[in-house]
């Protein structure tokens, strides 16, 4: 796959999100509208908010080939009742939130609605070759941008920026200014990435553990 493809499917995956969030607000809003015609709308807006759901999966599974789709927020009707029912709002403060599960980092978001989560994931090659890439470009230029890093990756954009978020939430790279990051320590970025990588993926396995017993 080209990476003109694959940056159009990123594009197309990024307006289904949009569509999905903006069917879920609209089921939302007619269920608590004085219309009773609104309310009638609820059920439909919701179908078509997983339908497009379930064609963003289908897309994600083309850009990875097949691999295992991302996870998507759960459909409960609980998401679609207002706040005075289902409590507050989540706060924003911890997110995005990372983990890593054998070869594939996931990341965790807070949806626009900030009642639902959402997952995305790399794998760890791909980690490598950006930590490669990165290597290579600040060697070039003290600040790079996401297509500096992208040129000629065979993943889909979107993964580049699940890896991207996890390098600037461990405090390896930081964001230098709009669309343009920096690396922290230069003489250490390779070892530190790889061993923020190993520092995620035990905290899971401690976490596992300790569900276990």
């Amino acid at each position: 796959m080209t990476a003109s493809v694959e940056n159009e499917i990123g594009i197309a995956i990024r307006s289904l999100i949009t569509a999905r969030d903006t069917c879920f607000k609209a089921s939302a809003d007619c269920i608590t509208s004085d219309n009773a015609k609104d309310r009638e709308k609820a059920d439909a807006l919701f179908e078509c908010a997983k339908n497009v759901e379930a064609l963003r999966r289908r897309l994600e599974q083309i850009a990875t080939d097949q691999a295992e789709a991302t996870a998507w927020p759960k459909t409960s009707i609980e998401h679609l009742l207002p706040d005075t029912i289902i409590g507050p709002k989540r706060s924003r403060t911890g997110y995005p939130k990372f983990q890593v599960h054998g070869d594939r980092l996931k990341k965790i978001g807070l949806s626009r609605d900030r009642r639902t989560e959402y997952e995305h994931e790399a794998p760890k090659e791909l980690f490598d070759a950006i930590v490669s890439r990165i290597d290579s470009a600040r060697q070039q230029k003290t600040e790079f941008g996401v297509d500096d890093v992208q040129a000629e990756l065979d993943w889909p954009p979107y993964q580049t920026y699940v890896v991207i978020s996890c390098l600037v939430n461990g405090g390896i790279l930081r964001l230098a200014r709009r669309g343009l990051y920096r690396v922290e320590d230069p003489n250490l970025f390779a070892t530190t990435a790889q061993n923020y990588w190993h520092s995620l993926k035990v905290g899971q396995a401690e976490i596992a553990k300790a569900l276990e017993e």
